[in-house]
């Protein structure tokens, strides 16, 4: 079947690029023109909307950066990056590749920040990047993603706040959150958000961008903080909660065979995944048009819940 050039949709470009962390996996979703790639499956299995090597459209898309949560992938909100990259933008995600030991996990909030700014870098040497507006990234991030996109944000965590890593402060120490730090992002989106605790209130008080919160009312994972704390704590703040939606239900819907493997990532929902699906990006496409296509009325001082 032949298309026109002007049927839209959204390509997918798949990098590998070498960095101090070691190489560095990436996806980028962004415009195109439909039926002018070639189709496929996101890890064998998730049938993908985009196409790889699509014919671009367009030009100045504004960028995401997305960030996934502790042990996922960069597939895992690849439903949003089609929808947004089909609206317009231009949305990289990275696989953090995050350490599972107990005794060693700590080293992930050291590592997951830093891979986001060596993947944004790395991306501006490859091809897409002269169609790629990179002045003002709006920052996704899911459950542990929050906090990579926070400190991206500037806001700087005192890790001595949390119990947890006592014993590894003069570690974490050594962190430089200002090589991070985004001069000028445009907004920060937080799902079913994380480690809250590692943020001291006068930090998150100071983001001065809009933020959204979309939060699970099933949610029963251990995640060392509350998105009710960002959402008191945030000052220019959007909060939703999903009903009848458990902490994975920001991932992916799972084929069988993902069911069987990981369980616990395709379940705790007590609504469909694909209709939560459809709320979560109609939040998210609102939140993004009042930032991109008008003034945003925020809520200053105080959250929002719906």
């Amino acid at each position: 079947m032949q298309h026109a050039l002007t049927d839209r949709g959204c390509g997918v470009a798949h990098y590998a690029w070498h960095s101090v962390l070691g190489d560095v996996s990436a996806s980028l979703w962004y415009p195109a023109f439909s039926g002018t790639g070639k189709a496929v499956h996101y890890l064998r299995v998730l049938q993908a909307q985009a196409e790889e090597g699509a014919i671009p459209c367009g030009a100045r898309w504004p960028l995401v950066i997305m960030s996934h949560g502790a042990g996922g992938s960069r597939f895992d909100q690849y439903y949003l990056a089609e929808c947004l990259a089909a609206r317009g933008f231009a949305v990289l995600t990275v696989d953090h590749r995050d350490i599972q030991d107990g005794q060693q996990r700590w080293r992930n909030l050291l590592t997951r920040p830093l891979r986001l700014v060596l993947a944004q870098q790395a991306l501006r040497q490859e091809g897409l990047a002269e169609n790629i507006d990179f002045s003002r990234p709006l920052l996704i991030g899911h459950s542990a993603g929050a906090y990579d996109v926070l400190v991206k944000c500037g806001c700087v965590p005192r890790f001595e706040l949390e119990e947890e890593f006592s014993t590894v402060l003069t570690e974490l120490g050594a962190f430089d959150v200002s090589a991070c730090r985004l001069p000028s992002p445009l907004g920060v989106v937080l799902m079913a958000p994380a480690l809250s605790n590692l943020f001291p209130e006068a930090s998150l008080s100071s983001l001065d961008i809009p933020a959204l919160i979309l939060s699970a009312d099933q949610d029963s994972v251990r995640m060392l903080g509350t998105p009710a704390d960002y959402a008191a704590r945030l000052p220019t703040v959007i909060h939703h909660t999903l009903s009848g939606a458990g902490h994975y239900a920001f991932v992916h819907e799972s084929p069988p065979i993902l069911r069987a493997l990981n369980p616990v990532v395709s379940g705790g929902d007590v609504r469909p995944r694909k209709q939560l699906h459809e709320e979560i990006i109609s939040h998210l496409t609102a939140f993004c048009d009042r930032l991109c296509h008008g003034e945003p009325t925020f809520t200053q001082g105080a959250a929002h819940y719906v």
